[in-house]
């Protein structure tokens, strides 16, 4: 759990001083706001929303970041273009979206919004006013695969990845690979 913790919130504070975001605060603050669009696990889904909530939350403790600074959950596919158009109007310094089903609504309002700051974490796309986040996460399930493989006395072990999306194939081909690793004669049973 720390680890998981610790995977989202170093990237989230990162993210904040590696855009030097003073640069974008009004004349009338000289802290900037952030707005932060969860997806719709929300932020107590125990994954990447709730990672990037606590990276929030801290950011607004430990950095020089507006208390005005705002977080929404996207609850359905419409929400996601209406919040993060609303949050590009200007008054948010850098607007950071999470989760793939974010991407496609970022990748459209910042070619209107020009000016305005985005990060998109777990998607790439190349605009100069994005900064895409995305993580090996084939790596890490390596190693829960090897570790799965170790401690397998039947010599199967499973992984349930819950959604047939890339990200998620990826977290599955590594931890196969990672399984395979320890025991190349292993079998790997994916749902």
């Amino acid at each position: 759990r720390i680890i998981k913790k610790s995977f989202f919130l170093l990237p989230t504070i990162c993210i904040v001083n590696a855009l030097s975001l003073n640069s974008y605060a009004s004349e009338k603050t000289d802290l900037p706001k952030i707005c932060l669009v969860l997806d719709k696990g929300g932020k107590d889904d125990r994954s990447f929303n709730q990672s990037a909530y606590e990276g929030f939350i801290k950011a607004q403790k430990e950095l020089k970041i507006s208390q005005e600074s705002k977080y929404v959950t996207v609850t359905n596919d419409n929400q996601s273009q209406d919040f993060i158009r609303s949050f590009s109007g200007g008054n948010c310094g850098l607007v950071i979206a999470v989760g793939f089903n974010n991407a496609y609504s970022v990748g459209k309002i910042a070619k209107k919004y020009p000016n305005q700051k985005f990060a998109l974490v777990d998607s790439t796309i190349d605009e100069p006013n994005i900064r895409s986040i995305s993580f090996q996460e084939h790596e890490g399930s390596f190693l829960v695969g090897a570790i799965a493989a170790m401690k397998s006395k039947s010599g199967n072990v499973g992984f349930i990845g819950g959604m047939e999306i890339p990200l998620i194939k990826r977290f599955g081909l590594g931890f196969k690979a990672g399984a395979k690793y320890i025991n190349p004669k292993i079998k790997v049973t994916e749902t």
